[in-house]
């Protein structure tokens, strides 16, 4: 599927918002898309973000807008990072937090009240 890359974690949804399913995958330096075509099959990936060594990796609108974003937890750069969508396929910039040392995995819960200007789900570390 990807030359040279294993691809550490996968999610999908409708993130250029086509009506078909797409997929992110998380390389050791990248994270990569892969367009739907809606047969099943699936375009060339190519590169959403930077973003290296990404082991949970997970897709819902964090911002209220109706596209998918993703969030990613950077395994050993001890952070979390929000991807909002905008639209078309290609992603925003990373927007990262740093992660508690203690701390191994990040859950996406429906909000209850905001807890960051930005998003419209809460994050919780445990």
């Amino acid at each position: 599927m990807v030359a040279g890359n294993s691809l550490l974690w996968l999610v999908a949804d409708d993130f250029n918002v086509d009506g078909k399913a797409d997929v992110v995958g998380s390389t050791v330096n990248q994270l990569l898309m892969f367009v739907g075509n809606g047969d099943g099959t699936f375009q060339s990936p190519i590169s959403v973000s930077p973003i290296g060594d990404v082991r949970f990796l997970e897709s819902a609108d964090l911002n209220g807008d109706g596209k998918p974003d993703l969030t990613a937890t950077n395994f050993n750069g001890g952070s979390v990072s929000i991807i909002l969508e905008n639209g078309d396929g290609p992603f925003h910039s990373p927007i990262s937090y740093a992660v508690p040392p203690s701390q191994k995995a990040v859950l996406m819960v429906p909000r209850f009240f905001l807890l960051l200007p930005l998003l419209q789900e809460e994050l919780v570390f445990c």
